[in-house]
């Protein structure tokens, strides 16, 4: 199955811990808003990687999410703080 790739995102090839991974750049308001909402399905190397303008403790949810997914928060020197796992379609807050 080939990526998909949601309307006005870019994408970037990361290597995190020797994976490879196709990430979907969502660095505006709007496709920060939208995320992965309506996503029926991710390759297993596939995600999207949320960039903000400024740090902050950004919270997640999973408003119209049908994919079970994982979240990893990410400090600006690029370590990973935590990794959480998040349910369809839940409204509870996922935060650093």
């Amino acid at each position: 199955m080939g990526t998909v790739q949601a309307a006005g995102t870019t994408a970037v090839e990361l290597t995190i811990d020797g994976h490879d991974v196709h990430a979907e750049v969502a660095d505006t308001d709007r496709a920060r808003e939208h995320g992965l909402m309506g996503r029926k399905s991710l390759a297993a190397n596939q995600g999207m990687l949320f960039v903000f303008d400024q740090a902050a403790p950004w919270c997640f949810w999973m408003k119209n999410t049908p994919l079970a997914l994982s979240i990893a928060f990410i400090a600006e020197d690029g370590t990973i703080l935590s990794i959480d796992r998040m349910q369809p379609f839940s409204e509870a807050a996922h935060c650093p």
